[in-house]
C-alpha cells in the first residue's frame, strides 16, 4: 500500500553553461529506473525552458543555484526546481495568442506555453527553501500481468476480506485435517484397548473349562460375549495350546485349527489385523490363557472386532468434525467480513474527510479520538494541515520581514556617515560589516563646534524597523544636544531625556561617544554601558580598558533622573603615537565554522601587532584578521569599529596654530582683530606670542603643554593582571601590601602608588578583605580571574588564546592562623568537573555558541556561623583600606529594581510567570551570650532565669546542628551534612544559611529537585543573595530551562547592578537563545 518514492537531487550554478547538467541529469535518473524514453525526451526540453526562465528572470539582479530534485512514483513522475531568487508563479501567466503572434511576427515569448504543453501538471509554492516549480509527467502503465486477477482493481475493504477469508479457511483446513487423524488413531485406540480388556475377562472366566476341555461351556461363554459386544465383535475363539478352537460362536469352527493367514499384519502388541476367512477384515486380540500365575499358557482368546464397526465410528465422528468446521467457517467469513468493514468504515470516512479538507470543504471543527491508529492518523494529517496553513502564514510573514529588513538597511545605511572628517591633529578611520540579518549598529561624527567633533558608537538592542527608528532618535536627538556640549556624559543625559518615553518597553541601547578638542587635545568620552574604548600605547606597549561608569539608554527605572547621577564622564590626553578604539561587541562575538569566537584575545593580540601602523592600515589589517578567522561565515551581529590616533603633539599644535595667526597678519595683510577672528583666538594671544617671536624667535612661539597622564588615573590590562593575581594569593593584603608585591621580581618590579591601587580595588569591588577573599574563593573555583570585556593576560602580558587551562588555577597561598581565628573561613569543596560536563552536555546539536562557563558551577557561599548566631565585628582596615558601607552602586541599588529584569529580559521571559512577591516577616533572634565580646564580661547562668537558659541551651543546639553539619559537607559527606542542617531548619525555619548548604549537599548528590526546593527556601528568606540567585539559574540550566535560568540572573542584577559579568552572561544566553529559535524555524 505505502511504496517509498525514488529521489535523487543536484545543484547547478544558475548559469545557460550549466543548463546541460540539468538535462543530463535527469536523463541518467529516468535511464537508471526504468522511465519510458518519451518521457525523459519530453521532461528534458521542458527544463530547458524553465531553467532559462529561471536564470534570466529570477536570478536577473545577483547570481546564485538551482536545485533539481527527480521524484519517482509508480504513476507519474516529477522534477522540481528550486531557485531563491525573484518570485515567478508560471501558473498565473495566459497562454500567448499564437494568431496574434504570427500576425507581428514576434519571436520568442512561448517557453511558458510550451512547458504547459509537454508536462501534465504545474506546480509553484514559495518555501524556506526558496521557490519550487514542479513538473508533473504521468507514466504510461508499461507491465503486463501474466494473470489477469480480477482482485487487483478491487476496493481495499474487499481485497483485505477475500486475503483474510483465505487465510482463514486455509488455516481451519489445516486444522480440521489434524484434528481428523487424530481424532481416527484415538477411536482405533479405545476400541482396542475395550477389546483387550474383554479378553482378559474371557481368559480368566475359561481357565477352568478350558483345563477340563469342556467344549459346551467354552461354546457357550463365547457366544455370550459375541453377543453382549455386537456389532463391536464379530466372533469371540477359545483355542488350547494346540491352536485347535474349543470354544466359538460359529460351532462349525470347533475342533478346527485357528485360521490366521500369512497376509496378516500386526497392528499393535497381540493385535492383527486380516481378513477372516476372507469375508470380513477384523483386528484379531489374542490374549494368553494361564491356569497360575507365571505358568505356561493353556490356550489362547482370540477377540475378533470388526474393522466395519470401528470405521463406522471413525465416519460419524468425522461427519461431526466437518458439521463443527462448516460452522465456524460460515461464522469466521462473516465475521471478517463485519469486522474488516468495522475497521475499514472509519478508514473510508477518513479519505472522504480528507480529501474535503484537502478542497477546503470543511468548515466545523472535528474532535479526534485518538485512542486508536485511525484517530492517530487523522489527528497527524489535521496537524499536517494545519501546520502547512501556518507555514503558508509564514511565508507572507516572511516575506514580510524580509522587505521590513530592507527599509531597515535602507534606513540603516542613511543614518551611516558616507565621509570621514578632517580634524587637526588626528587621524580617524573605521570599519562596518553588516550582519546577515539588519543589526543594531550605528557610529556617526557630529561637529561640536569649530574646534571639536563627536564620535559616537552604539548597539541597539532590537533589530529590524523597530531598532532602525531607534537609531534615527538616537542619531537626532545627539546631533541635537552635542552642539556646544563639551561633557559627553552631560550629552549621553540629554540624549537620555530625549528618547527615554519613545522607546519601546525592553529595548536599549547602549552608547559609547567621546569628544576630541583639537585646540586643548583632550578626550572627554563617556559610556553608557557600552564596551570598553581601548586605549593602546605603542611607545610603552600598554592597553588601557577606558569605561566610565554608566549604564544603557531607555531602560525604564522609577527614578528618571538616576541616568544623570550615575553616568560619569573622563577627559584623557593622548600622546604622539597612541591610538584608541571604540567598537562594538560584533568583534570579540564574530563566529568561525566551529562556533568560536574571535574574542577580546585575538582582537588585542591584533591591535598589539599593528599598532604602530596608521589608522586605515591598521583597520585593514583587523578586518582581515577578522575576515581570516571567520572564513567567509555570515554573522549575527554587526561589526563596527572606529579607530584615532594622535600623529601631532599638542605643542606642535599651537605652535603651528601661533604661527599662523602671525604669517597672516604679517604676510596676508590681514588686520590683527581679522585674523583672531578668523583662528578663534583673542587678540591678547597675538601681542604676547608676538612679543615671544621678536625676542625668542620661532622657539618663543613653542611652549610645553601642561597635561595629566593616562597612568595618573588609569592602570594598564596588563597591571591589573598582576593585581588580581595578588588579590588572589594573598586576599589578606591591603594596598599598602600590593605596592610592595608589585614591586618584586615576580612581578617585574612594578611600580604603582596605594591611591591608583586603592581606586582599582574599588572599582573592581575588591576594597574589603571580605570581598577579596570570595574572589579568591572563586578563583580556586576556577573563576575568570579578569574584568569583563578584558582578555586573558599573564603576569608578563602575554594573551592566552585557550582559556580551558584557567579552568584549574593553583589554591591561593593560605592566611595565617591569627588572621584565620581573627576571621574564621571554612574553606568548601570545590566542584566536581562532571558536574560542569553534564552543563556542556545539554547544549544542542550544532555546536552552538558555548554559553555555559566555569563560573556556571552552583556556588559554595562562605557561610560564617557568627552570621546565624551573633553579629560580626567589622576586621580592622589595612593600610589605605576602608571598609565602604555605601558606594555609588549602593545608591542606585533601591533605584534599579524591576527595570532590568522587567526591561532587559521581557522579550525572553515573555513565557515564564515569575513566582509570588516575597514579604519579608520580621523575626528578632534572641542574643546568645549577653555581654560577650565585651572586656571583662562573664556568663553568670546561675542569675538567669529559665527562659534565657532555655534559649541559650537552644542557641547551642543551633551552633552545634550548624558545625556538624558544615563540618561534614566538608568533608563531602553530603548525606550526613543534610541531617544535621534539616535538624537546623526544623528548629529555626529562617535559617537561610543553612537551606542554602541543603542547596549546595542536594546538588552534590545530583538531587536538582530538592536542591532546587532548597534554594528556593533561601531565597524567600534572603532575596538579595547572590550566590542562591546564581545556583538557582544554575539548576534550571542543567534542567534545559534557559528561559528561568535567565530569570534567576536578571534577579541578581535587581540587588547588584554591578555585577556585569552576569549581565554579559545574559546577554550570551539571550543571543544563544534567539540563534537557537531561528535554527529550529
Amino acid at each position: 500500500m505505502f511504496r517509498k518514492v525514488i529521489t535523487e537531487e543536484c545543484r547547478v550554478p544558475a548559469d545557460i553553461k550549466y543548463l546541460g547538467e540539468l538535462r543530463d541529469f535527469v536523463t541518467h535518473v529516468g535511464r537508471k529506473y526504468g522511465v519510458p524514453e518519451r518521457i525523459l525526451n519530453t521532461l528534458r526540453l521542458a527544463i530547458e525552458e524553465a531553467g532559462t526562465n529561471i536564470i534570466r528572470h529570477a536570478y536577473r539582479d545577483w547570481e546564485g543555484f538551482i536545485t533539481l530534485r527527480v521524484y519517482i512514483r509508480k504513476k507519474d513522475i516529477t522534477v522540481s526546481l528550486i531557485d531563491q531568487g525573484h518570485t515567478f508563479d508560471l501558473r498565473k501567466v495566459r497562454d500567448p495568442d499564437l494568431r496574434r503572434y504570427v500576425d507581428i511576427g514576434k519571436k520568442g515569448g512561448l517557453g511558458i506555453f510550451i512547458i504547459r504543453k509537454l508536462v501534465d501538471a504545474i506546480d509553484y509554492r514559495k518555501m524556506e527553501e526558496g521557490n519550487e516549480l514542479r513538473l508533473i509527467k504521468r507514466i504510461p502503465e508499461m507491465r503486463k500481468h501474466l494473470l489477469p486477477l480480477p482482485g487487483r482493481n478491487l476496493p481495499l475493504k474487499l481485497r483485505y476480506a477475500l486475503f483474510s477469508n483465505i487465510v482463514f479457511v486455509s488455516i481451519l483446513l489445516i486444522v480440521t485435517g489434524i484434528f481428523s487423524l487424530h481424532q481416527k488413531s484415538r477411536i482405533l485406540r479405545t476400541d482396542l484397548e475395550a477389546g483387550r480388556a474383554l479378553a482378559k475377562t474371557l481368559a480368566q472366566q475359561s481357565v477352568v473349562y478350558l483345563a477340563n476341555e469342556e467344549i459346551i461351556e467354552l461354546a457357550r461363554m463365547a457366544a455370550e460375549f459375541q453377543q453382549n459386544q455386537q456389532p463391536l465383535m464379530y466372533d469371540a475363539l477359545i483355542v488350547n495350546s494346540a491352536d485347535i478352537v474349543l470354544g466359538a460362536k460359529n460351532v462349525e469352527l470347533i475342533d478346527e485349527p485357528y485360521p490366521v493367514p500369512v497376509s496378516a499384519s500386526r497392528v499393535g502388541k497381540n493385535v492383527l489385523r486380516f481378513r477372516f476367512n476372507g469375508k470380513i477384515e477384523v483386528y484379531d486380540i489374542n490374549e494368553p490363557i494361564v491356569s497360575q500365575p507365571g505358568s505356561s499358557p493353556i490356550g489362547h482368546v482370540h477377540l475378533l472386532l470388526d474393522k466395519r464397526a470401528i470405521d463406522r465410528k471413525i465416519r460419524e465422528a468425522q461427519f461431526q468434525t466437518l458439521r463443527v468446521f462448516l460452522v465456524l467457517l460460515l461464522v469466521g467469513v462473516a465475521g471478517i467480513f463485519g469486522l474488516i468493514y468495522l475497521i475499514m468504515s472509519p478508514l473510508k470516512r477518513l479519505v472522504r474527510w480528507m480529501k474535503a479538507t484537502s478542497q477546503g470543504e470543511i468548515q466545523e471543527e472535528v474532535d479526534f479520538d485518538t485512542s486508536d491508529e485511525i484517530g492517530e492518523i487523522a489527528y497527524a494529517f489535521n496537524e499536517i494541515t494545519e501546520k502547512f496553513r501556518k507555514s503558508q502564514e509564514n511565508v507572507a510573514e516572511q516575506e514580510r520581514l524580509k522587505k521590513e529588513m530592507q527599509v531597515a538597511q535602507e534606513i540603516q545605511h542613511t543614518l551611516l556617515p558616507s565621509r570621514f572628517p578632517k580634524i587637526e591633529g588626528y587621524e580617524i578611520a573605521s570599519y562596518y560589516e553588516a550582519a546577515r540579518e539588519v543589526g543594531g549598529d550605528y557610529f556617526d561624527f557630529v561637529e561640536v563646534d569649530k574646534d571639536s567633533m563627536g564620535i559616537v558608537v552604539a548597539d541597539v538592542s532590537g533589530k529590524g524597523v523597530p531598532g532602525s527608528l531607534i537609531m534615527t532618535m538616537i542619531r537626532t536627538a545627539l546631533r541635537t544636544e552635542a552642539r556646544g556640549n563639551k561633557n559627553a556624559a552631560d550629552v549621553l543625559a540629554r540624549v537620555n531625556d530625549f528618547v527615554i518615553n519613545d522607546m519601546k518597553r525592553g529595548m536599549f541601547v547602549t552608547v559609547f561617544y567621546m569628544i576630541l578638542d583639537s585646540y586643548n587635545r583632550t578626550i572627554n568620552y563617556a559610556s553608557a554601558g557600552h564596551n570598553p574604548m581601548i586605549l593602546y600605547r605603542s611607545r610603552t606597549q600598554k592597553s588601557y580598558y577606558l569605561n566610565p561608569r554608566g549604564f544603557p539608554i531607555g531602560l525604564n527605572i522609577p527614578d528618571p533622573t538616576l541616568f544623570r547621577k550615575t553616568i560619569e564622564s573622563d577627559t584623557i590626553h593622548l600622546r604622539e603615537g597612541d591610538v584608541l578604539i571604540v567598537y562594538t561587541d560584533g568583534i570579540t562575538e564574530a563566529m568561525n565554522a566551529q562556533r568560536e569566537k574571535f574574542g577580546e584575545e585575538r582582537f588585542l593580540a591584533v591591535i598589539r601587532k599593528y599598532g604602530h601602523l596608521s589608522v586605515g592600515p591598521l583597520v585593514e589589517r583587523i578586518k582581515e584578521e577578522i575576515k581570516a578567522f571567520t572564513g567567509g561565515e555570515p554573522q549575527s551581529d554587526d561589526i563596527t569599529l572606529v579607530a584615532i590616533k594622535e600623529k601631532l603633539k599638542a605643542e606642535d599644535v599651537l605652535f603651528n596654530l601661533r604661527t599662523k595667526l602671525l604669517r597672516m597678519v604679517a604676510e596676508e595683510g590681514l588686520s590683527v582683530k581679522e585674523a583672531c577672528e578668523k583662528l578663534g583666538v583673542s587678540t591678547s594671544t597675538y601681542y604676547k606670542y608676538k612679543k615671544r617671536f621678536e625676542k625668542m624667535g620661532a622657539d618663543g612661539l613653542r611652549e610645553e603643554v601642561a597635561r595629566s597622564e593616562v597612568e595618573e588615573r588609569h592602570i594598564a590590562i596588563e597591571d591589573k593582571v598582576k593585581i588580581l593575581d595578588i588579590v588572589r594569593k594573598h586576599p589578606e593584603f591591603g594596598p599598602k601590601r600590593i605596592r610592595e608585591e608589585l614591586n618584586t621580581e615576580a612581578y617585574g618590579f612594578t611600580v604603582i602608588d596605594e591611591k591608583r591601587i586603592y581606586d582599582e580595588l574599588v572599582k573592581s569591588h575588591l576594597n574589603t578583605r571580605e570581598l577579596r577573599e570570595a574572589f579568591a574563593k572563586r578563583g580556586e573555583k576556577g573563576k575568570r580571574m579578569k574584568p569583563p570585556g578584558t582578555p586573558f593576560l599573564t603576569l608578563d602580558g602575554q594573551i592566552i588564546f585557550d582559556t580551558k587551562s584557567l579552568v584549574t588555577l593553583p589554591p591561593p597561598v593560605q592566611v595565617s592562623e591569627e588572621a584565620k581565628e581573627a576571621k574564621p573561613s571554612p574553606s568548601l569543596p570545590p566542584k566536581e568537573p562532571e558536574k560542569e560536563e553534564k552543563i556542556m552536555e545539554q547544549i544542542p546539536e550544532e555546536k552552538p555558541e558555548p554559553v555555559f562557563t566555569p563560573e556556571m558551577e552552583p556556588q559554595d557561599s562562605e557561610v560564617k556561623e557568627e552570621e546565624i548566631f551573633s553579629p560580626v565585628p567589622l576586621e580592622e582596615s589595612s593600610s589605605g583600606e576602608e571598609i565602604l558601607s555605601e558606594t555609588p552602586e549602593n545608591l542606585i541599588e533601591d533605584q534599579i529594581t524591576n527595570s532590568i529584569g522587567l526591561d532587559l529580559f521581557e522579550e525572553e521571559l515573555s513565557g515564564i510567570e515569575p513566582g509570588p512577591e516575597y514579604v519579608p516577616e520580621v523575626v528578632e533572634a534572641p542574643e546568645l551570650f549577653e555581654g560577650a565580646g565585651e572586656e571583662g564580661a562573664s556568663v553568670s547562668l546561675p542569675h538567669r532565669d529559665e527562659a534565657k537558659i532555655a534559649s541559650m541551651v537552644r542557641e547551642m543546639h543551633r551552633r552545634r546542628w550548624f558545625e556538624a553539619g558544615q563540618w561534614f559537607y566538608q568533608q563531602g559527606m553530603y548525606a550526613k551534612a543534610i541531617e544535621e542542617f534539616t535538624k537546623l531548619v526544623e528548629d529555626k525555619p529562617d535559617a537561610w544559611e543553612a537551606y542554602q548548604y541543603l542547596g549546595n549537599a542536594w546538588y552534590r548528590l545530583g538531587q536538582l529537585d530538592k536542591a532546587l526546593e532548597a534554594y528556593q527556601q533561601s531565597k524567600s528568606i534572603n532575596p538579595s543573595n547572590a550566590d542562591v540567585l546564581e545556583n538557582l539559574g544554575v539548576i534550571f540550566a542543567h534542567r534545559g530551562e534557559y528561559r528561568k535560568a535567565v530569570w534567576q540572573w536578571g534577579e541578581i542584577l535587581k540587588w547588584h547592578p554591578e555585577r556585569t559579568d552576569i549581565l554579559e552572561r545574559i546577554r550570551r544566553m539571550q543571543k544563544w537563545l534567539r540563534e537557537r529559535a531561528e535554527r529550529e524555524k
